[in-house]
């Protein structure tokens, strides 16, 4: 119940955060907020997608080079599959690019804006059983909020 209850309150927090914006919340600003709030989140990087392939946008808890080895991972077999993709165990997954031998897990979740693919969220993680469908609803209303023109 705890765990549930500090993802309603991180929306809150972003909710209110994107209200009190006057122009748009800078992507970094939203990405340092997850790594702050959510302990099991090692590792988050945030791409656009182009024509040349993932671009950086954001990122915490990692180095360009190694955010240009996700790029190549998961997050490029999600925004082919144009869905979410949650892989609680990465040893023996050979699409996973993680960034030590410390990540266990990971989850991409990639935005469609006018269907056409525009973000990508990485997130990696250290630690057991700490990915789920919690994280992968979070990030799904964040990319939509992202998403939702300001007024």
């Amino acid at each position: 119940m705890g765990a549930n209850l500090r993802y309603i309150a991180l929306r809150k927090r972003f909710a209110a955060m994107f209200s009190e914006a006057a122009d748009s919340v800078p992507l970094e600003r939203i990405v340092v907020e997850l790594y702050r709030s959510l302990p099991h989140y090692t590792a988050i990087a945030v791409f656009a997608v182009t024509a040349e392939g993932l671009a950086l946008q954001a990122s915490h808890g990692i180095t360009a080079e190694q955010a240009l080895l996700m790029a190549t991972g998961l997050a490029a077999t999600a925004v082919a599959d144009g869905k979410p993709l949650l892989v609680p165990e990465i040893t023996y997954d050979t699409r996973a690019r993680p960034l030590s031998e410390a990540i266990i897990a990971e989850l991409v979740v990639p935005a469609l804006n006018n269907d056409v693919q525009s973000l990508v969220i990485d997130v990696q993680s250290d630690r057991y059983a700490s990915l789920g469908r919690a994280d992968q609803d979070l990030l799904i209303w964040l990319l939509r909020t992202l998403q939702q023109p300001t007024t």
